[in-house]
């Protein structure tokens, strides 16, 4: 506790050289770091807290150095996907805004790979929630450009029925801006889908409704109003 509270990382190595099982089981309570009123927390979590992925090298380094083939994964899983209270280092890293911690924990800790960044706390939020609701945008660009569904994560909603789109709603200016472009990106991607589909029923020669094409008339105008009122999301 002492080498977490005065931000040692120095002391954290020896510790774990001299006790490996402090890794996958240790736990730190009421550590002064941690954000979003965390009361304990792994280790890997501390590392993410302190924006020092030398200790998550490290960390990693000691657990393929003692562990057999057979306990490799599952230590792994308890050092850096382990949850204490609502978070996990993952999460950590996200509210931390630690680009360094998260790259590497999603690259080679996690044994979930980018599946973690796609995981749902207690509370319904997700990774890419907490970097919302803490104004990280480089950790919002990074999930979207990592996380297997991408932009389609926005639409998530936690357990008060609110989607990321309502749970950003208020934050700074740069991550207002950054989301407009991302919303601006998901309908043009939207429209674009759209009048493919108009297209290929058009290419059908008269074999379907027109009713249909109607429809699909339509779905393409609303996209094409959405994109203009963008300004006012």
């Amino acid at each position: 506790y002492r080498a977490v509270q005065q931000e040692n990382p120095e002391m954290i190595i020896r510790l774990i050289e001299e006790m490996p099982e402090l890794i996958w089981d240790g736990v730190v309570k009421q550590n002064p770091l941690f954000r979003h009123a965390q009361i304990t927390g792994t280790l890997a979590m501390c590392a993410a807290s302190m924006l020092d992925v030398r200790i998550l090298k490290r960390m990693n380094e000691i657990i393929h150095e003692v562990s057999s083939p057979l306990e490799l994964e599952e230590r792994l899983t308890k050092a850096f996907e382990r949850r204490c209270d609502t978070l996990d280092a993952v999460g950590q890293a996200a509210v931390e805004g630690d680009l360094s911690c998260l790259d590497y924990l999603v690259k080679h800790c996690c044994p979930s790979g980018v599946g973690i960044l796609e995981q749902r706390y207690s509370n319904g939020w997700t990774p890419l929630t907490y970097a919302i609701r803490c104004d990280e945008v480089n950790i919002i660009a990074y999930i979207f450009r990592t996380a297997p569904r991408r932009l389609d994560m926005m639409h998530d909603v936690d357990n008060c029925g609110k989607s990321n789109w309502e749970l950003a709603k208020g934050n700074t200016h740069e991550v207002d801006s950054y989301l407009c472009k991302i919303r601006s990106v998901m309908l043009v991607d939207e429209q674009a889908l759209v009048q493919q589909a108009l297209e290929h029923l058009e290419s059908m020669n008269g074999n379907l409704p027109c009713v249909v094409l109607g429809i699909i008339n339509e779905q393409n105008r609303v996209t094409v109003w959405r994109r203009s009122r963008l300004g006012q999301f």
